[in-house]
């Protein structure tokens, strides 16, 4: 059983923290844009160095921050252990990165080949939103921006989608059909999809958050689920750094 801690997670109390994650992130990049007296970028144009790396402080808050507070409302107190937030390193690292990797090479690519035998530009259409969050760096923004990707995102949307999210729904949903793992982990795929706003990209997304809710059901953490996050955007910055 996936769920072995004091806590009792609330589906609507996710709901609210990631509804709080959006908005955390525009209020933080109109601050910033406010006291730089700098102008929005366009919606599909590269946005700036500044106003992108505010934007992930603000919705990272709200990802981390919410289910501390879940910890300390319905949990044990100890938002470590609520949200299965434990590291085997050996084994982590190892089969974390693999699993990542596996589905950037094997998982996306099969999921979009017979697309691009139909469609000779999906590639580049693909790859476009990774493209634009680097657009406007320069080399220190640019490498910066990398790390914060590889290492820094992965971190905070594993611990609110597979360390919160996830075991919200579980929580919601045990007493009320024998599919709740099944069901918990679609849904939280399929948000954790949404949630990056790339409709092209949304499938692969979509499954690669199922794979992570799946690991992490079978784990009991989010140790695995973290690293495989790190290898898989890992590959999209190696490309993106091969490109530039």
């Amino acid at each position: 059983m996936y769920l072995r801690s004091e806590s009792k997670f609330n589906i609507f109390d996710a709901a609210m923290g990631l509804l709080a994650a959006v908005i955390l992130e525009s209020v933080t990049t109109l601050i910033w844009l406010q006291i730089t007296h700098s102008k929005l970028s366009t919606i599909n144009g590269p946005l700036s160095v500044g106003q992108e790396i505010s934007g992930f402080i603000g919705l990272w808050l709200g990802f981390i921050g919410s289910p501390y507070l879940e910890s300390r409302i319905r949990g044990s107190k100890n938002f470590i252990r609520d949200i299965g937030l434990s590291v085997k390193w050996q084994y982590d690292v190892v089969v974390g990165l693999i699993a990542g990797v596996a589905c950037q090479f094997i998982l996306v690519n099969a999921l979009y080949f017979p697309f691009e035998l139909i469609s000779k530009t999906l590639k580049h259409s693909l790859s476009q939103p990774a493209q634009n969050l680097t657009a406007a760096s320069g080399a220190t923004g640019f490498y910066f921006e990398i790390f914060l990707v590889v290492v820094i995102a992965p971190i905070a949307e594993e611990i609110f989608f597979r360390g919160f999210l996830l075991r919200a729904l579980m929580d919601s949903l045990k007493n009320r059909t024998k599919y709740y793992a099944g069901i918990s982990i679609v849904v939280s795929g399929l948000t954790f999809g949404l949630v990056h706003g790339e409709l092209l990209q949304f499938p692969a997304l979509a499954l690669f958050g199922m794979v992570l809710a799946f690991i992490a059901f079978r784990t009991n953490r989010i140790g695995t689920t973290i690293f495989a996050h790190m290898g898989f955007n890992a590959v999209a910055a190696v490309m993106l750094i091969r490109a530039r």
